[in-house]
């Protein structure tokens, strides 16, 4: 029983001892394509940089990075382990060594491997899960195309599904127009990840820095036309310049003089030829500026127990579906109130990210209320890549946050031809955030003579919805569905997909094509066609509502809110039972119409009894 007891207390002694030596949160895994086409899409081989550029912004002890290259077959390039200093230099040494020029490309091999992997490095249990993976081609494992499908198929159902349960985000980076655009969208949409579209390698490096910033969100100082702001409170910065081949930033320190770009003292320099990484322990307090480079490709990441902190951002937020912030300032982990706020103004900027162009959507300036800022953005129609950035500028405080974010449509709309007469109508949800019991799919037919038809989609057991259409001869029909839908978090969305035909001519196969148009001409052959998952709507402008004066509790703080763009159990209600009150509605006019016609039956029986004898005289009198 003794050395049970001892047995006992070292054993937590050890676990004890682990735990504490336990700091890494969030895993990286980088799954680069070595196909002998790479060459040609990424001549500059900017593939490594970006990925050295990531073990660079990973905080040393705070994640692991591990790289493997797929194609014929999967392979180890460089084995997961802990970002430090020395596992950085040795990432470098091997990502210059490898080449591309393998003849398949084979991306169900890597999935299922890095599914098998356990996990390497002292992460944290619960730790993030943030999986890249770079290509330039489709699913390639064999000259008959029936293997590639199946192959594909297994990636999209099974492989997705194991991604999704164990909490993993696949983000893809695709290099040409020839990827399949598809099958990369389904795996990072599903799996709350984001997909990335590279125009040209250089793309990259943004791709990494966005993925980085949603992985590991951090603090940063504004950077105000070319000049920075550090307060006492901060203990280190890294300023991060992403640029041309060979051009370097100025760095102005507060005393005027330009920062020395090497190793030494506390300054910690790390570059490659397209980005440049500088860190700087205990900086001086004062006014910095950065010179000679783009400055929208620069960002200043601080550390400090004065923090900027806002409602988290799902990493997949759906057309139409609201995004509610909240701002508060926090020093540790306390919310700083009343007097303890420094003087200052909060701004957020909307922004559409499409390559390397910046739209800017809406810009809002929110007021106070104890302490807490409050934002509401509505109207967010158009597909695409977002961020939403938080300043906060005081007089001696500036601080900044950035929240990365892609906007989707909740369903993909399909329609395939059955057979010659038939076509199946389905519906399947883009994001499991999307809560299935309590949303509906109603189907809208437009037939040629103008009229309409709406039928509610069957819910089969998969999680889609499905509708069988008889076509008949020489018709044209447009067809689209409205979903009224609630996400796990009960916020409400309504959307329309896009409006689709389907033909048939004579007697002739049915078909259909995008887009609510007749087509006078029916195609070569006769082939089901899938609704884009990425159709874009016009763009509308945000509905923003600043609800800085709405009540509310004291004990809630802008730390404890989640990414859901939660809005509420009374617009999820509404939403619930849109079925149940669509029937009610329809069951009342249905009630209205028998009570009115029997009112009328009852007032001409009464009628004809009231005047049975005149007519009786009235047919003597016709008989004489």
């Amino acid at each position: 029983m003794k050395w049970f007891k001892v047995y006992a207390v070292l054993t937590l002694v050890v676990v004890s001892t682990w735990s504490s030596f336990s700091q890494a949160e969030t895993q990286f895994r980088v799954l680069v394509d070595a196909s002998g086409s790479m060459q040609t899409s990424d001549p500059d081989r900017i593939t490594p940089e970006a990925i050295q550029l990531l073990s660079q912004l990973a905080p040393e002890g705070k994640a692991t990075i591990g790289v493997w290259l797929f194609g014929e077959q999967p392979r180890v390039l460089f084995p997961e382990s802990d970002v430090t200093e020395a596992s950085r230099i040795k990432l470098a040494n091997y990502l210059k060594s490898y080449v591309t020029q393998d003849l398949k490309t084979d991306v169900e091999s890597i999935l299922n491997l890095l599914l098998k992997t356990p996990a390497a490095g002292s992460l944290k249990p619960g730790f993030r899960q943030d999986w890249i993976l770079i290509t330039d081609g489709n699913v390639d494992l064999s000259l008959d195309e029936s293997v590639n499908q199946a192959s594909r198929q297994r990636i999209w159902t099974g492989i997705t599904k194991q991604l999704e349960e164990r909490g993993i985000h696949l983000h893809t980076i695709s290099l040409t127009g020839y990827s399949d655009r598809a099958l990369l969208n389904h795996l990072s949409f599903r799996t709350n990840a984001t997909h990335t579209e590279a125009a040209v390698p250089e793309d990259m490096l943004d791709a990494f820095d966005r993925i980085f910033s949603q992985s590991m969100p951090y603090q940063e100082l504004p950077l105000v036309d070319d000049h920075f702001k550090v307060d006492p409170s901060v203990s280190q910065i890294s300023i991060e310049s992403l640029h041309e081949a060979g051009a370097l930033p100025t760095i102005v320190q507060p005393n005027g003089k330009n920062l020395v770009l090497s190793n030494h003292s506390d300054v910690s320099v790390s570059e490659g030829p397209h980005f440049t990484v500088i860190t700087i322990t205990n900086p001086a307090a004062g006014e910095w500026h950065v010179d000679d480079v783009n400055l929208s490709r620069v960002k200043v990441r601080a550390i400090s127990d004065l923090n900027l902190r806002v409602t988290k951002i799902a990493p997949v937020t759906f057309v139409n579906e609201p995004i509610h912030s909240t701002v508060s300032l926090f020093r540790d982990n306390q919310a700083l109130k009343g007097a303890q706020i420094p003087e200052g103004d909060v701004e957020q900027v909307l922004t559409r990210l499409t390559g390397s162009s910046k739209d800017v959507i809406v810009k809002t300036d929110l007021d106070a209320l104890k302490g807490r800022f409050k934002n509401r953005i509505e109207g967010l129609t158009q597909p695409g890549e977002y961020v939403l950035t938080t300043d906060f500028l005081g007089k001696n405080l500036d601080r900044k946050m950035s929240q990365y974010f892609t906007v989707r449509p909740p369903i993909n709309f399909t329609i395939k031809s059955s057979s010659d007469s038939l076509v199946t109508v389905s519906a399947s949800p883009s994001n499991g955030k999307l809560d299935i019991k309590r949303s509906n799919v109603r189907l809208e037919l437009t037939f040629t003579d103008g009229t309409k038809q709406f039928d509610q989609m069957a819910k089969l057991k998969d999680g889609d919805w499905n509708k069988v259409i008889p076509v008949a001869t020489n018709s044209s029909i447009k067809a689209r569905a409205r979903l009224m839908g609630i996400t796990q978090s009960g916020a409400r969305i309504e959307y329309w997909t896009p409006t689709w035909t389907i033909h048939r001519n004579g007697s002739d196969p049915v078909y259909v094509e995008k887009g609510s148009i007749a087509s006078s001409t029916p195609p070569t052959s006769t082939v089901s066609v899938e609704s884009e998952q990425n159709v874009a709507p016009v763009l509308v402008e945000p509905n923003v509502e600043l609800v800085g004066n709405t009540p509310t509790g004291n004990n809630q703080q802008a730390a404890n809110d989640t990414g859901g763009n939660n809005q509420g159990d009374d617009s999820a209600q509404d939403a619930e039972t849109f079925g149940a009150d669509s029937l009610l509605l329809y069951l009342g006019i249905a009630g209205g119409v028998v009570l009115l016609l029997a009112v009328i039956v009852f007032v001409i029986r009464r009628s004809r009894r009231r005047n049975r004898y005149d007519d009786f005289q009235d047919d003597d009198l016709d008989d004489v």
